[in-house]
């Protein structure tokens, strides 16, 4: 807790804040009052703005895979000031390697103006950004793959196979994706003598010296989804073999039925997806493949890690670092990701992504409240035991499905209740009349002067609830966003009704209380 007598320090830092931001920031008149200001950092597990106000980065990915028209985005300040005026201030937007650095040590500085470009048009509306160097399937040089350039990928002789063409069992069965992951965590020399992590972490260094003094680049995302090479196919036969097991007792249903049947329908059959809504079976599963996840996480993730975060640092010691666990995890398995060492480190945040076992499905609509709520617990677990603020980098992958509504609203409760922040994948055309649109464009805190921030968020009740436990009298006021479509609405702070201009909406603005360690505000939605 700070102490009492850094009032005078405070003060001082908010007025600091507020010419940082006339300085480098959309102007004051652009934006809600009391909205966020950089820089942003990390507090033991919270993230805080300028002024010492927990904050939280919510918001939705933006990119374009294709290398064919240099990654643009198609999205524009329109579409941005959309997403701010409905409560959402952050992006994760998507940058690759191969565009960075087309050829060995050689870096398009015209790519990085466009994503300049793009940066400017996104922090102009008042949005932050976390920048993240992408890949699945590691590179284009395999078919379906975005990421690293094609002269870091070793093989490409080798032949490329996924199962019914479904692109991410790649990872488990295809010769040419394992050798190139192989030879990166390897660190084996590129076609200029100088090992492929050390080009990876030189790429990022060029990068963060780019976006060093942008104020709205709060950090980077250091490698989306790293991926095992040719040990994936051994992680895979032992995960199948121990859900087959499983089956087999449970259901009669033999490994060849299942992958059998799984290949038929494109995911696992629902008698096993049902299954594994038992702790029990779904801890039995993840169990099995948990020692070959940490030995990757912990060796070559890890090594990686240090090497990028050592280049950042030599030209941007503040920015925040957002580590990432291996995809394997996603569905909730137990990272056992290390915390990189303390002298290089900096502010550090943890980013995984979060999704059920039917992602990419034509049953993504059917995710499971169970399974997921147990793939969160991991997830709180992990960055409980590092220490570090919880945020989401991926979730939903609705696809403007019209049947992901009561999903979406299940999910949004599950990240209002355990996360600091997070980012729906991905932004797509309509997504603000989308059919989930409820979860994405919810009631959320966007700056609590205070700390040990708690959010409850119930849809069917019509409810949200959030505490805070107030440290500082001369910090500005804490604010919420709840959407304009949950009036009318019954506000109560600290059990006193609000009224008039205090109860407009979509902002509450709430004052500091000398008087109350304790904060509490309930938003009733009325029906």
């Amino acid at each position: 807790m700070i102490m009492r007598g850094k009032c005078r320090w405070i003060a001082l830092l908010t007025i600091s804040a507020a010419a940082l931001c006339a300085a480098g920031w959309p102007a004051e008149s652009d934006l809600p009052e009391l909205w966020p200001c950089p820089p942003f950092t990390v507090e033991g597990q919270n993230i805080v703005d300028a002024t010492g106000r927990c904050v939280s980065p919510r918001g939705v990915n933006v990119g374009n895979k294709s290398s064919e028209d240099r990654h643009a985005t198609w999205q524009s300040r329109e579409h941005y000031l959309s997403l701010r005026n409905q409560g959402m201030t952050a992006v994760r937007y998507l940058i690759f390697w191969s565009a960075v650095e087309p050829e060995p040590s050689q870096y398009d500085n015209a790519y990085l103006d466009a994503v300049a470009r793009a940066v400017e048009e996104i922090t102009a509306s008042g949005l932050f950004v976390i920048l993240d160097m992408h890949q699945d399937l590691f590179s284009a040089a395999i078919p379906g793959g975005n990421g690293a350039p094609r002269w870091a990928v070793a093989r490409q002789d080798l032949p490329h196979w996924t199962p019914d063409g479904v692109w991410s069992l790649a990872y488990f069965t295809s010769p040419r994706l394992h050798a190139a992951w192989d030879a990166f965590w390897s660190n084996e020399p590129g076609p200029d003598g100088v090992g492929l992590q050390d080009h990876f972490a030189r790429a990022w260094q060029h990068v963060a010296a780019r976006f060093r003094n942008m104020p709205g680049v709060i950090g980077y995302d250091l490698l989306n989804e790293p991926m095992a090479g040719s040990v994936m196919t051994g992680i895979g036969t032992l995960a199948l073999a121990t859900l087959s097991q499983m089956s087999f007792q449970e259901l009669g249903l033999a490994l060849p039925d299942l992958i059998e049947q799984s290949m038929k329908l494109g995911y696992l059959p629902r008698e096993a997806l049902s299954m594994l809504e038992s702790p029990d079976a779904y801890r039995t599963l993840f169990a099995s493949i948990e020692p070959a996840i940490h030995h990757f996480e912990q060796t070559s993730v890890a090594g990686l890690y240090e090497r990028v975060i050592a280049g950042i640092r030599s030209v941007d010691p503040d920015r925040i670092i957002f580590l990432e666990p291996t995809a394997l995890v996603n569905a909730g398995a137990v990272s056992g990701l290390p915390l990189p060492s303390p002298p290089l480190s900096g502010p550090v945040a943890y980013l995984p992504h979060w999704y059920d076992l039917v992602l990419d499905t034509a049953i993504a609509c059917e995710a499971s409240k169970k399974r997921l709520g147990m793939a969160m617990d991991s997830r709180v677990q992990e960055a409980e035991r590092m220490g570090l603020p919880l945020l989401i980098g991926e979730w939903g992958a609705f696809y403007n499905s019209p049947s992901c509504r009561d999903a979406g609203n299940m999910m949004a409760e599950l990240l209002a209740r355990n996360t600091v922040g997070d980012f729906y994948w991905d932004y797509h055309r309509n997504m603000e009349e989308s059919p989930y649109r409820s979860a994405l464009f919810r009631p959320a805190p966007i700056a609590v002067n205070g700390r040990g921030v708690r959010v409850e968020l119930d849809f069917g009740q019509g409810t949200f609830r959030i505490t805070w436990q107030e440290e500082q009298a001369d910090r500005p006021a804490s604010l919420i966003y709840v959407p304009a479509e949950w009036a009318p609405a019954d506000i109560l702070v600290d059990g006193r009704r609000l009224t008039g201009e205090l109860a407009q909406l979509p902002y509450l603005k709430i004052e500091a209380d000398p008087d109350r360690a304790t904060r509490e505000v309930l938003i009733r939605r009325k029906k």
